[in-house]
């Protein structure tokens, strides 16, 4: 049971037991038409202080966060039902003042007890405690988390979208989303967080059961094929709405910044289950955008990043092909950002920022690597380790350029750093290539093969590595051995990270002396 039944039950409780006492000891008494007067009269200005109160507090808080509070208050039963019930009591005393006395019989009660007093004081004694009830109401009506929760529950793909009858299809109609963003807005001008926090929550909450209607899209199969011009309106009006919630949450403290993006996710990864790739594309910018924000404004949190994973991997499982290029995409996005942040802040490369773009450069080995274990065609995957490969060579260059033009002190022990965290990176990932391709597998041992030339690496820590971090059994080793031998054997073979000073005469050498080196071959894999 509810706080405001057991709030009603204890008004209603408490009235009777007041009229019960009352008709006892009013009993024998006269007929008193100037006590019944009173009643009315006190109830009628209670009622009008009290309702004006409602009225007065439900302006303020429509003017403040949406009309749509004016709108539930005209809805409300318990508001309905007190007006009632206020008309019922007054109505009675009057009715009292015109009579004499109330023939009615009541089981247990005595008849020369008096009835009419009873009753009377009994709603009187209702009327007055009824501000309990009344203050739960308004409070429920008037608070903006009240308001919030009222509004999310009421979302649902009929009232998602304006009506289009006929000629009433460009009048203008407010929805549960505008509302929910209006009181966003609203929260956010006042430094309201709490209420900003949970309109983000209500708007995710809400959109979120929008797009798991079985009905949603106007379709009973959900697939990519029954995309309708109304299905894609619908997606646009909620955007739009969900839109305005990462460009407040991009401006606040790391908590909000750590929903919005959580809460994007989440709903990014419901509309990939629904078959929506193109609007999930289309949309991965929310998160990117939000990143870019907190790095800006030095909340290095690389925690981040890890949204964009959830999503690869979903889309891998769902066959969403562009999605993971466009993930790619995105890291670059923010990989540019940063180096602009460091460069307009003066700040130096050497500390979070490098933490950050130490962990894109892993996050995209360790895509390559998704990439290579899932179901996608082996042309597509190898398009895929070309482009992220490409990038990759674009960040460093990029890194390395400023680490020139800045003339940094410890330039070198940077360029240092962030070869080696790529590099540390690099050979875990070649266990999962091996076996499954091996053209992918030979790209990322020269790779290796380069960093280790540039750091000064002997050729041999190239199998300590392997045996010590992936522990192959024999297929493993001997596909490996085979990658060696076709790499010695080639005239020249290819560069991968073309940015590093690495002689590509050196690259052969290195995987002569390595393929020397015996691999320990573990047969209890």
């Amino acid at each position: 049971m509810t706080s405001s039944r057991i709030t009603i039950l204890g008004v209603l409780l408490v009235g009777t037991l007041v009229g019960t006492v009352f008709s006892y000891l009013t009993a024998g008494s006269p007929h008193e038409v100037r006590t019944f007067a009173a009643l009315a009269t006190v109830q009628g200005a209670f009622v009008g202080i009290v309702f004006s109160i409602f009225v007065l507090a439900s302006q303020v808080s429509a003017t403040e966060f949406s009309p749509l509070t004016l709108e539930q208050l005209s809805k409300s039963r318990t508001f309905a039902g007190l007006l009632l019930y206020y008309t019922f009591a007054i109505l009675t005393n009057v009715y009292f003042i015109q009579i004499d006395h109330l023939d009615i019989a009541v089981p247990l009660i005595p008849e020369d007890w008096n009835l009419m007093v009873g009753i009377g004081t009994g709603l009187a004694t209702i009327s007055l405690l009824s501000l309990l009830i009344a203050r739960q109401l308004l409070v429920k009506l008037t608070s903006p988390e009240h308001l919030l929760q009222q509004t999310a529950a009421s979302v649902n793909p009929s009232n998602l979208t304006p009506t289009s009858n006929n000629d009433d299809n460009l009048r203008p109609q407010r929805t549960p989303l505008l509302t929910i963003e209006r009181i966003l807005i609203s929260a956010d001008r006042r430094d309201d967080e709490y209420t900003v926090q949970q309109a983000i929550y209500e708007m995710h909450s809400a959109i979120q059961d929008i797009v798991t209607e079985p009905d949603v899209f106007h379709s009973t199969e959900i697939n990519e094929s029954s995309t309708t011009h109304t299905t894609n309106f619908e997606l646009d009006i909620i955007f739009e709405r969900w839109n305005t919630c990462i460009e407040k949450g991009k401006e606040g403290p790391p908590r909000r910044r750590t929903l919005v993006i959580q809460t994007h996710q989440k709903l990014l990864l419901t509309l990939l289950n629904q078959r929506k790739e193109q609007t999930v594309q289309n949309n991965l910018s929310g998160i990117t955008v939000v990143c870019i924000a907190a790095y800006n404004d030095r909340q290095i949190n690389t925690s981040l990043l890890e949204a964009y994973d959830d999503i690869f991997t979903a889309s891998l499982e769902a066959n969403a092909d562009s999605i993971p290029t466009q993930i790619e995409k995105e890291l670059s996005t923010i990989c540019s950002k940063i180096l602009g942040f460091s460069d307009e802040n003066n700040a130096s490369l050497e500390g979070s920022y490098r933490e950050i773009l130490s962990a894109i450069l892993a996050q995209r080995i360790e895509h390559i690597k998704k990439v290579v274990q899932s179901d996608m065609d082996q042309s597509k995957r190898r398009r895929f380790t070309e482009t992220t490969l490409n990038q990759l060579n674009s960040t460093l260059g990029s890194c390395f350029d400023q680490l020139e033009d800045e003339e940094y002190q410890d330039a070198n022990a940077v360029k240092h750093n962030l070869l080696n965290d790529l590099h540390l990176e690099i050979i875990p990932a070649v266990e999962d290539c091996a076996m499954a391709d091996p053209v992918i597998t030979r790209r990322m041992l020269i790779a290796f093969a380069e960093l280790s030339i540039e750091l000064n690496h002997d050729p041999s820590l190239m199998h300590e590595r392997i045996a010590s971090e992936t522990k192959f059994n024999e297929p493993y080793v001997k596909e490996i051995r085979q990658i060696y031998i076709d790499i010695v054997e080639s005239e020249t073979p290819e560069r991968e990270l073309t940015v590093i000073d690495c002689p590509q005469e050196e690259i052969r050498p290195f995987f002569e002396s390595a393929e020397l080196a015996p691999i320990e071959v573990n047969c209890g894999r």
